[in-house]
């Protein structure tokens, strides 16, 4: 028999390795210092492209949809099996729900406990809802397959933080005032300061590609905060692979 939810996240996984060397090769954000010889100013931003993030938020989506997949269809190998109509199997879907205390009436709901008291344990035990003491990233599955997924999960850059000296290395008349870490990506123009524009042609702008690594990243909601979307990804693969084991193992 083929294992069809074992397929749909060994594609997941492929999809997100392939996006990993896209990043590594063609990073849809650049970092960039503008020199203007007209206004006798410098300005450090990042920059990204539009095109390519439009496709990394339609492989995003594509991949949580693989994933949340995989454990519906491994839930219905167990339970279809104890369900005796149409409208029973109409239920039979992994049972995330947004509050703990009513994770037991959801997944009665999806039958669990009609195939015996261990799998029904073993899904109880996953933990999969939201609110504290939930399985965060089993949860997020759930949450981010969505109508509106692409848009949700369309990469932003990392606003990170970086020591100015790795940034002098390469602009040798960045500011000198700044000390400590200063945070990069996060505005229109981070940093900008004047500077003797007798060295070019009037009125020439010129921009050079700086390196600095910069982050794609996923604005998570549930997360409050933007997380790295290739280890985000990987996670929720690795959650759903280990909750499809647990509750194969219960039936051992």
């Amino acid at each position: 028999m083929i294992d069809s939810a074992m397929l749909k996240l060994d594609r997941a996984s492929k999809r997100t390795q392939e996006l990993e060397t896209s990043l590594t090769e063609d990073n849809p954000f650049s970092y960039w210092l503008e020199t203007n010889y007209q206004t006798g100013s410098r300005s450090t931003y990042a920059e990204r492209d539009e095109t390519k993030i439009a496709e990394y938020a339609l492989a995003c989506g594509e991949i949580v949809q693989a994933i949340r997949s995989s454990l519906d269809h491994a839930y219905w190998d167990i339970v279809s099996r104890v369900v005796t109509n149409d409208r029973e199997r109409k239920a039979i879907q992994f049972p995330f729900c947004t509050q703990s205390t009513k994770l037991e009436k959801t997944v009665r709901s999806r039958h669990a406990h009609r195939v015996s008291a261990a799998f029904y344990d073993a899904v109880m035990a996953l933990k999969p809802h939201g609110e504290e003491g939930g399985n965060e990233i089993l949860y997020l599955i759930d949450k981010l397959n969505i109508p509106d997924k692409h848009r949700s999960l369309t990469p932003i850059i990392d606003c990170k933080t970086i020591d100015p000296r790795i940034l002098r290395e390469q602009v040798p008349d960045f500011p000198r005032g700044l000390q400590g870490e200063i945070t990069i990506g996060g505005s229109y123009r981070d940093i900008s300061w004047s500077f003797q524009s007798g060295l070019g042609a009037i009125g020439a702008i010129i921009r050079q590609r700086l390196d600095i690594p910069v982050e794609a990243t996923l604005p998570i909601r549930e997360f409050g905060r933007a997380a790295p979307m290739i280890s985000s990804l990987q996670q929720m693969a690795g959650v759903a692979r280990n909750a499809i084991e647990q509750m194969r193992h219960s039936m051992i």
